[in-house]
């Protein structure tokens, strides 16, 4: 430690300050990362990964600075002295270590799940109210240590930089233990209270420094500056997604060899409309296996919606006027009346909606019942909103909202025909077609602000496990011997 701090005053060369004169312990604040021991090599290797991360988080954040692993070691090999490890184990080993906190990470797997436990507990009497647990789960295992690591990005919030005056000189300079690491630079900084704080030179962890009014007794400073914990938290949730993207993604699994987006379009705009001509309602779901979905089974009651509108959209005319009325909206007759020919044709001219929403609909099953994500996933709230702009509920069935869609489809469809038929009747038929704009907008903003709803994508996006679990399971060990599981997963 004397010889890492020689080296960082060394780069201070101006201050001509000798190592004795600085406490070494005072030069910034610590953190030590545990992991509880594992025998499966694969538990293992997600400890030292997970501890990895955690500390390198620690570091973007620039408040406390990690042990290095290889005193890790050795503090643990001296404060171990049982057969079992205890709290009391990474206790004394944080003492040893001079660290104001310590984390210990456990990590476990079912056959479904890679399960992490994380905790955290302050030392010292700045530090020892802290303690802090968080369990999380992934099916995804190297979103485990990204996982862990936000949560510690986010347990920065609020933890403003404050340092030290560790060495005060004559003509009034002081030293402090917050550097370039904490994110300072030379400047003049205004500090709660009132007042003002100059740095003069800022070295890695020590800085030299003046302030206005001198500091007189205080030997404490608040700069007030936050660390970017909003920055840290979107660059790890990015990374989260791009990893559950690839492990769900129609286009890294289904359509590895094809091009996912292509597909879905063509599906879409000319393989679902010739299967709905061809068998209306059915055929949407027919059209969803160009997408190449295994062993895929229809929603049944979404088929029966789907079919139940195509023939609202077809029939409603001709059974309005009790079967008199012309079947064809482009013949009007006398049982025809202006009106009902202008909701005829508006009824015949939107079967495309039906066509679409039922495909949309049936897609949405699928991804959820299969556990694929649609493509364009990475841009899901623009890809949302403008599938709601050329489709009614075309978004919400993008995220997997189907009764959301379906409810947008009927109102916007219904609202559209009732401003067809209203038309020349006063302003009814305006206020109808305003009435659809806003409920179109609405959807369309809806659409590209809510989240999706597929659980197992939400489930590598959330934070602590926080609804209890029972999940059951075999799998073969390295003796291909059959092993039955249960677990149960509560949080406390």
């Amino acid at each position: 430690m004397k010889g890492l701090l020689v080296m960082l005053i060394l780069t201070m060369a101006p201050f001509s300050l000798r190592a004795e004169d600085i406490d070494p312990s005072s030069t910034v604040k610590r953190v030590a990362v545990f992991t509880v021991p594992r025998t499966d090599p694969s538990l293992l290797a997600l400890n030292r990964e997970a501890a990895e991360y955690i500390e390198n988080t620690f570091s973007r954040m620039g408040r406390f600075l990690p042990a290095e692993h290889h005193r890790i070691q050795w503090a643990l090999s001296q404060s171990h002295t049982g057969q079992v490890v205890t709290e009391g184990t990474f206790s004394n080993a944080a003492r040893l270590l001079n660290a104001d906190l310590y984390v210990v990470i456990s990590v476990s797997r079912s056959p479904r799940f890679a399960y992490a436990i994380m905790e955290i507990r302050g030392q010292g009497r700045t530090y020892q109210a802290i303690r802090k647990t968080w369990r999380i789960r992934s099916r995804i295992v190297r979103n485990i240590p990204l996982k862990l690591g936000r949560e510690i990005a986010l347990f920065h919030s609020g933890i403003s930089l404050s340092a030290d005056i560790i060495k005060r000189y004559d003509d009034g300079r002081f030293l402090i233990n917050a550097g370039q690491w904490q994110g300072l630079a030379p400047g003049t900084f205004s500090i709660p209270g009132g007042g003002t704080v100059t740095l003069l030179q800022t070295g890695r962890f020590i800085s030299l420094a003046q302030s206005s009014p001198p500091p007189g007794d205080i030997a404490h400073i608040d700069f007030g500056l936050q660390p970017d914990v909003d920055g840290g938290v979107a660059a790890i949730n990015a990374a989260i997604e791009r990893n559950t993207i690839a492990n769900y993604g129609l286009g890294t699994t289904l359509l590895k060899n094809e091009n996912a987006e292509h597909r879905y379009v063509e599906g879409l705009c000319i393989i679902n409309p010739g299967g709905n001509l061809c068998l209306p309602g059915y055929g949407a779901f027919l059209a969803t296996e160009y997408l190449r979905f295994q062993n895929a089974r229809p929603d049944v009651p979404g088929l029966a919606v789907s079919v139940s509108a195509f023939l609202v959209h077809l029939t409603l005319p001709s059974a309005a006027t009790g079967g008199r009325g012309n079947f064809f909206p482009w013949e009007r007759d006398s049982d025809k009346s202006e009106a009902m020919q202008r909701l005829h044709i508006f009824l015949w001219g939107t079967i495309p909606f039906n066509f679409s929403v039922a495909y949309m609909d049936q897609l949405a099953h699928l991804f959820h019942t299969t556990e694929h994500l649609p493509p364009f996933f990475e841009d899901r709230n623009t890809m949302a909103a403008f599938m709601s702009f050329i489709i009614p509920g075309g978004g919400m069935f993008y995220k997997g909202h189907r009764f959301a869609g379906w409810c947008y489809y009927f109102t916007e469809i219904s609202l559209g025909g009732y401003s067809a038929y209203n038309w020349d009747n006063g302003n009814r038929g305006k206020i109808a077609l305003g009435a659809l704009g806003v409920i179109k907008l609405i959807d369309i903003i809806n659409a590209a602000l809510i989240g999706p709803s597929y659980s197992f994508f939400s489930t590598e996006m959330d934070r602590d496990t926080s609804s209890v679990s029972l999940e059951t399971g075999m799998y073969h060990t390295g003796d291909n011997e059959g092993v039955y599981s249960m677990s149960l997963t509560m949080p406390f």
